[in-house]
């Protein structure tokens, strides 16, 4: 469509609802593609030495996986969204009364894992309701597992206008 900006995005997956059915991915618009990106690479930690000198280890062992990043500025301006009313009257609503702040906390929801969805809140608190219906306190309860978590996977699209 001409005269329609086209932006990037951020696009983060959510583990699955609680009914097993896929959530809705969050994305994360921006208006400017950034300059650059760095892929980094760092490598896996060396296995620790043995504590019995007769045993060999190999010296090309490892304990883990490498570590991997990405790094880009990313310029984000409420301004465009605010002008286009006549387009997105919603977006341009909350532009106007919030700023780049939505967008910001997308962005640092990114970084914090979410549980998985049999692991929730309602875990916790039906287990608390066990041990009091007992008559023992939560800590006094059964051990429970630990909760696992996951975090998202996000894709970073360019906008078609890469220069």
């Amino acid at each position: 469509m001409p005269g329609v900006l086209q932006k990037g995005a951020l696009i983060s997956f959510l583990p699955s609802s609680a009914i097993g059915a896929p959530s809705s991915p969050n994305i994360i618009v921006f208006q400017f593609n950034p300059e650059t990106i760095t892929h980094a690479w760092t490598e896996a930690a060396a296995a620790p030495p043995p504590t019995d000198t007769k045993i060999r280890v190999n010296p090309l062992a490892v304990t883990g996986v490498p570590g991997e990043s990405f790094s880009f500025t990313l310029m984000l301006d409420s301004d465009q969204q605010i002008a286009d009313t006549n387009r997105d009257p919603v977006g341009a609503t909350l532009a106007q009364s919030n700023g780049v702040y939505t967008r910001l906390a997308a962005l640092e929801l990114l970084q914090f894992p979410t549980p998985l969805p049999d692991q929730g809140l309602t875990g916790q608190v039906s287990a608390a309701n066990g041990a009091a219906a007992q008559g023992t306190s939560a800590a006094s309860a059964a051990p429970q597992k630990v909760p696992v978590s996951q975090v998202p996977i996000v894709l970073f699209v360019w906008g078609p206008s890469r220069r």
